[in-house]
C-alpha cells in the first residue's frame, strides 16, 4: 500500500468516526429526555428533543397552568389526562361545595 493510499484511507476513516460522532451526538438527548413512559410519549418517535418537548407540551402542558389550584379546589391536574377532564372534576366538585 502507497503513502498515498495510506493518507485517503486515514482521511476516510477519520470521516467516519466524525460521522458516527454527530449521530451519536444528535441521538444523546433521547437518553436523557423526561420519562416518556410516564406520559405515554416515546421519544424514539421524535426527530428532535425540541419536536419531544413540544408534543409534552401539547399534550400536558395544560396541568402546569392549573397546578396552583389544588390549594382552593383540592384536586390535582396531573390526576386527569386531559384538560376537559379536569375542568369537568373541578366544575363537579365547586358545584358541589356550593349546595354544602
Amino acid at each position: 500500500m502507497s503513502r498515498q493510499d495510506n493518507g485517503f484511507l486515514f482521511s476516510f476513516l477519520l470521516m467516519k468516526k466524525i460521522e458516527a460522532d454527530k449521530r451519536r451526538k444528535k441521538e444523546q438527548w433521547r437518553k436523557n429526555a423526561v420519562d416518556g413512559d410516564y406520559y405515554d410519549i416515546d421519544p424514539q418517535e421524535y426527530e428532535t428533543e425540541d419536536e419531544y418537548l413540544s408534543a409534552l407540551e401539547d399534550q400536558y402542558g395544560w396541568r402546569d397552568y392549573y397546578r396552583g389550584d389544588w390549594r382552593t379546589v383540592r384536586i390535582d391536574p396531573d390526576d386527569y389526562e386531559t384538560e376537559d377532564e379536569y375542568l369537568e372534576a373541578r366544575e363537579a366538585l365547586l358545584e358541589e361545595e356550593d349546595w354544602e
